[in-house]
This record gives structure tokens, sequence and C-alpha cells, in this order.
């Protein structure tokens, strides 16, 4: 297990993201529609997390 409290942080960063709920499917979170790519902490704590759109469609990429 790491100490590393940067490694610790991303880590916790994206447990908390993948729990997150899908606006239009609230019963899904983007761990389950497989939507979230990456999960950053930023030196000045600020979280970056990437996301994949669901279809090349998506009203949120507009």
């Amino acid at each position: 297990m790491s100490r590393d409290p940067a490694l610790l942080d991303a880590r916790r960063a994206r447990h908390v993201a993948e729990q997150v709920p899908d606006p239009e499917l609230p019963m899904l979170t983007l761990a389950d529609l497989g939507v979230l790519r990456d999960v950053e902490v930023d030196g000045d704590g600020t979280v970056v997390a990437s996301l994949t759109p669901t279809y090349s469609g998506c009203p949120a990429m507009a």
C-alpha cells in the first residue's frame, strides 16, 4: 500500500467520482457507465476528472 499522500488523494478522488450518478439515469453511476477515464489531483488540490461521452452526439459535449 502506498503512503504517498498525492497518490492516496487521487485514489480517494477517483472513488468519490465513481459514485456520481448519471443525471439522466440516476440508478447508474459514472463507474457503471464506464465513462470515467482519469482522475488527477493537481498540486493545489484541484481535482480534474476526464470523461468519455456515452455517444458522439452527447448534448453535454455541445
